[in-house]
């Protein structure tokens, strides 16, 4: 099972979603008019450029309302704290023994506070916002 790949793009006032048409190693382009160049970190759009925009993966899975769950989204889980959907791309270890061996979305408050997507975090939680709107939030 294959999951869908998507994006969205925070380019420092507005989120945006955009229809990747083409990819390659150096840039994505989608809607012809905007597109984020890679090695420069600048967005090119139709307010010209902007630096440093934050490109957040779609991770495949559903929260239990059905909204879409992105990196860099907040997470509630059963109307506990506050975590941040993170990938993590290394092997990592949290205070719990919880062990990452790379390439994986988990709910992140810090370096030694992180856990999976289980079923009960799946099934009891859902997302309230974006670290980028709401950054104070993660970990209340």
């Amino acid at each position: 099972m294959s999951r869908e790949i998507k994006f969205r793009v925070w380019d420092g006032v507005t989120m945006t979603f955009p229809s990747i048409i083409g990819i390659n190693m150096e840039n994505f382009s989608w809607n012809q008019t905007r597109s984020y160049l890679h090695n420069s970190q600048e967005w090119s759009g139709d307010d010209g450029f902007i630096s440093n925009p934050k490109l957040m993966q779609y991770t495949g899975l559903r929260d239990k309302k059905g909204v879409d769950i992105y990196e860099g989204d907040l997470y509630q889980v059963a109307g506990n704290k506050i975590y941040e959907v993170k990938y993590i791309d290394k092997k990592q270890v949290n205070s719990g023994g919880f062990e990452t061996y790379g390439a994986c979305f988990v709910l992140w408050i810090s370096e030694d506070l992180f856990f999976p997507f289980d079923e009960y975090a799946m099934e009891h939680g859902k997302v309230i916002g974006n670290i980028y709107s709401n950054p104070e939030a993660v970990g209340v």
